[in-house]
């Protein structure tokens, strides 16, 4: 036959499809019929498959069995922002370094801002450029907590904080820095969020929902002071329902004169780990003092207050 000639590649498969080709040829003088010859071309290359392959097609009872699976959980990605392992992985910022994170988060802020809106052009752009920090240690009892006040000058009362709804919105992103092709100090874009659920992870360490139905929550808000009004941000979080939420308070008049400067606080509880206050205020001292190197035309004061 001249088939014989044809160049086929020296495999197995070649081979068996070379013999199922040419009984083809030869079937237009017998009586093959057609679906037999293709049952028989199917099974011809599937004993030219590897071993492997042909192992894995064994019914159960013959060769290996699988691994167990493992048993899969889900965690809906909103719960990753009072999660203590999880803010420690998206923020690179270890528990106990957390008011340190929160300290950098709010000068960035207030650095941005002036940055966006009263440009340093000129010596003289300075005086219009203030950044003024209050750090203060209270307790309750046998719990102690840091209070982080950063406060920025807006001589021109530009309006502030306009969106607070979108940017306290845990299933959305509300921000002005993120996929922003601009020179920023702060990245993250979602620090307020984050500096609210530090707090209610560090509160509930040693809360766990399955031996109570009562939710423990975090009392302490974040406060916002612009445009001479007050607003109070609460963090809810519903753990069986795994919901996260924001309590915004009605706005009011800021409880002290102000101006047009528009100032955030925020307080998160210390680890019971034996540190006294003056650790922590020499902590943050330490990173303020570090921070405001490079930030030209900017004047910077930081102070240490009973309340």
């Amino acid at each position: 036959m001249d088939i014989i000639s044809l160049n086929f590649n020296d495999t197995m498969v070649s081979y068996h499809k070379y013999v199922i080709m040419s009984r083809f040829y030869m079937s237009k003088n017998n009586s093959y019929n057609g679906n037999a010859r293709i049952r028989e071309l199917n099974e011809t290359t599937e004993l030219a498959k590897p071993r492997e392959q042909l192992r894995s097609k064994k019914s159960d009872g013959i060769g290996p069995r699988p691994a167990t699976r493992p048993i899969s959980t889900t965690d809906k990605q909103s719960m990753a922002y009072v999660t203590t392992r999880n803010i420690e992985t998206e923020t690179s910022y270890l528990e106990k370094n957390w008011p340190l994170f929160v300290l950098k988060e709010l000068l960035d802020n207030a650095f941005d801002w002036l940055n966006d809106y009263y440009p340093a052009k000129s010596l003289e752009d300075t005086n219009f450029r203030r950044i003024e920090v209050r750090i203060w240690i209270s307790e309750d009892g046998n719990d102690r907590f840091v209070h982080i006040s950063v406060r920025n000058s807006n001589p021109k009362n530009i309006p502030a904080f306009e969106n607070l709804s979108k940017m306290f919105d845990f299933y959305s992103w509300h921000s002005t820095k993120r996929n922003q092709h601009r020179m920023t100090t702060g990245s993250l874009g979602d620090a307020l969020k984050r500096c609210l659920g530090m707090g209610y992870a560090i509160w509930t360490s040693d809360y766990n929902p399955d031996e109570t139905l009562e939710e423990k929550q975090w009392d302490q808000p974040a406060i916002i002071r612009r445009n001479g009004k007050e607003t109070r941000i609460f963090i809810k979080v519903d753990n069986s329902l795994q919901q996260i939420w924001a309590e915004i308070e009605q706005e009011g008049k800021p409880i002290k004169d102000m101006g047009n400067d528009t100032e955030v606080e925020i307080t998160l509880p210390l680890p019971r780990s034996g540190e006294d206050d003056d650790y922590w205020i020499g902590r943050l001292k330490q990173y303020f003092n570090i921070y405001k190197i490079g930030k030209s035309r900017t004047i910077f004061t930081l102070e240490v207050t009973d309340r």
